[in-house]
């Protein structure tokens, strides 16, 4: 049995369970990543939750994460009003409305984002009904693995414990095994269902 000082810290488990969850993403392909990422949305598209949601905060998927492109483009055709994330700062997030996906541009992090110039709000003065949360990998309590630095945690703790729908989109692949936890601190806010391209996911009541 390992001493107390032997035993890793919060900080040390996440890295290690980043490296896992990005190795298991690459693993899939880039063909695969398209196909689990097209289930994922049909999903959504089924759950009340989507159909009810006036106001979506949606995500740009990039590099090997789900892509959410199908997601974005059906709020806007169904009439809903779609606000994405921008990088204000190192601790900030703002959501700005936009109307075309062809608005957004390159930022930081490789990431797409409304481009500066379109004024954005706090995602607690947003009116979202919906926040679809990116994660690396998810547990099956709805705990979530980020990237370290903190801002969906920030952006949505003011809403934590309301109406609000926090929805995580990951590969399935990425979603822990029952009985593994992912790692996290006091701050973390975990979401209250998980969409993988096999189903949504809700954790025991």
């Amino acid at each position: 049995m390992p001493s107390v000082g032997d035993v890793p810290s919060t900080g040390h488990r996440k890295a290690a369970a980043r490296e896992e969850a990005r190795s298991r993403r690459l693993a899939m392909g880039e063909q695969g990543r398209i196909l689990a990422s097209t289930d994922m949305a049909t999903h959504v598209f089924r759950s009340q939750w989507w159909q009810r949601a006036q106001v979506v905060a949606g995500f740009v998927g990039v590099g090997t994460e789900p892509d959410t492109r199908p997601l974005l483009c059906r709020a806007l055709e169904g009439g809903k009003r779609l606000i994405l994330p921008r990088v204000v700062s190192k601790r900030d997030l703002v959501f700005a409305e936009v109307t075309d996906l062809d608005q957004l541009v390159p930022a930081s992090f490789g990431l797409l984002e409304p481009a500066p110039a379109v004024p954005g709000v706090r995602l607690s003065e947003s009116g979202a009904d919906v926040v679809l949360v990116p994660g690396l990998a998810f547990d099956r309590e709805g705990r979530r693995l980020g990237y370290g630095r903190g801002y969906y945690d920030r952006a949505l703790a003011p809403l934590a414990g309301g109406v609000t729908v926090f929805a995580g989109l990951v590969l399935h692949a990425c979603l822990l095994e029952a009985g593994d936890d992912v790692p996290t601190a006091v701050q973390d806010v975990p979401v209250h269902c998980v969409v993988t391209e096999h189903g949504i996911h809700w954790p025991s009541p």
